[in-house]
């Protein structure tokens, strides 16, 4: 049987407590003909939004299948033509994954951990190694189209625009690659960074791209800004605490978190800073929908902040911290914690719709896509949990 969840106190039952089925059984409604709306990449879009043109189910739910790899998940999936893209951390494989059934399609491994989260593009499928590669794999089977080597691991996730990949690394340099074919355009990181050997400047946050500008947050409090084309500095501006968070860039506002200083809602065009929200510090990336930013703090709170003034619409209490990033779709924001529990809350008023409680905690970010939402866990499964069709549906 399938398991169910929905309000705590209610219906809520953990995924040690049901039978779930790897493959077979009920499928996850996916029609593999239509385009990847805005889920090919990490947090949705080059410029990090994290909404999501989705809906996802709302009453009770139900696991639809579940796909077991060796080791902990922190790659965020990405879905393209119905099929999953994630990677482990642990065998250092990449898994396409059939989203409907939750069948096995290709895996393609090398050395070198996976948390860098994938982008589709073309017929590829593109992704750091924490041996330092760039790779790019046929979508059809994982064969190897091209991989670029730097000078440390890549943790981040890469923003393709226009035929361009743009990618950070750990040995301190932003880079703009060929998507086609891996040869380097540009590298950035003489004028600010410095690298991991020689200083504490490097790049484990995913850069976010916005009208021919590269937003690259380092991990000692520092935010650039660099143009797209040519690889040179616009603005750099520091900030308080360390920079873990993917920024996110919507309507010329940047908005990231630190580790210790909160939220912060930039200009654009200079980096000045327009407000701070304190209580989201953390790693976490925000999600910014309809004129609101939706952050996960450290303090296990996801907050619904006022994106004009940064004043606070609500506040959500987790039972600790968050550290995958939230993401929007529909009237839902779902976000997972370290409690092992992922949440689905309703944007209006920040009342819970249902959550599902795994076996480790949460790192990678949910994806919602044909009503369904698929999520990783340290655990080592990649979960699809959907609407259950045994319960009537919620108005």
């Amino acid at each position: 049987m399938l398991g169910m969840w929905s309000r705590r106190g209610v219906m809520g039952l953990s995924l040690l407590s049901v039978t779930m089925a790897m493959t077979g059984g009920a499928s996850a409604q996916t029609n593999a003909k239509q385009p990847a709306r805005r889920a090919s990449q990490f947090r949705g879009d080059a410029g990090r939004s994290g909404q999501l043109d989705e809906v996802g189910p709302r009453g009770a739910v139900a696991l639809v299948w579940r796909f077991p790899v060796p080791g902990a998940i922190r790659s965020t999936p990405v879905i393209s033509n119905g099929v999953l893209y994630v990677g482990s951390d642990a065998d250092g494989n990449l898994y396409a994954i059939d989203a409907a059934k939750g069948q096995f399609l290709w895996s393609a491994g090398a050395e070198g951990e996976i948390a860098s989260s994938p982008a589709v593009f073309n017929g590829a499928v593109y992704f750091g190694r924490d041996d330092g590669s760039v790779n790019a794999l046929s979508t059809e089977d994982g064969s190897r189209i091209w991989e670029f080597e730097t000078g440390g691991a890549v943790r981040s996730s890469p923003a393709i625009v226009d035929g361009v990949l743009y990618i950070a690394s750990e040995d301190g340099l932003l880079y703009a690659l060929n998507a086609g074919d891996g040869v380097e355009i540009w590298r950035f990181g003489d004028e600010v960074f410095s690298s991991r050997g020689g200083g504490n400047n490097w790049l484990a946050s995913s850069s976010a791209v916005s009208d021919g500008v590269v937003y690259a947050a380092l991990d000692d409090e520092k935010l650039v800004a660099v143009d797209a084309v040519k690889g040179k500095l616009i603005w750099n501006v520091e900030l308080i605490g360390d920079l873990v968070s993917s920024p996110a860039v919507v309507d010329g506002v940047i908005y990231i978190a630190s580790q210790y200083g909160g939220l912060h809602a930039l200009d654009a065009t200079d980096g000045s800073e327009l407000w701070a929200f304190a209580d989201a510090a953390g790693e976490a990336s925000p999600a910014v929908a309809d004129g609101v930013v939706y952050a996960g703090g450290r303090n296990g709170s996801l907050y619904a902040i006022d994106a004009s003034d940064g004043s606070e619409h609500w506040s959500f209490e987790t039972n600790d911290r968050i550290v995958a990033s939230p993401v929007v779709a529909g009237d839902t924001v779902y976000v997972a914690s370290f409690d092992d529990v992922l949440y689905a809350v309703d944007r209006a008023n920040g009342t819970e719709n249902w959550y599902m409680t795994a076996v480790n905690d949460f790192v990678s970010s949910p994806l919602v896509w044909n009503g369904v939402v698929y999520s990783a866990s340290l655990d080592g499964n990649l979960y699809a949990v959907a609407a259950d069709p045994s319960q009537p549906d919620e108005e």
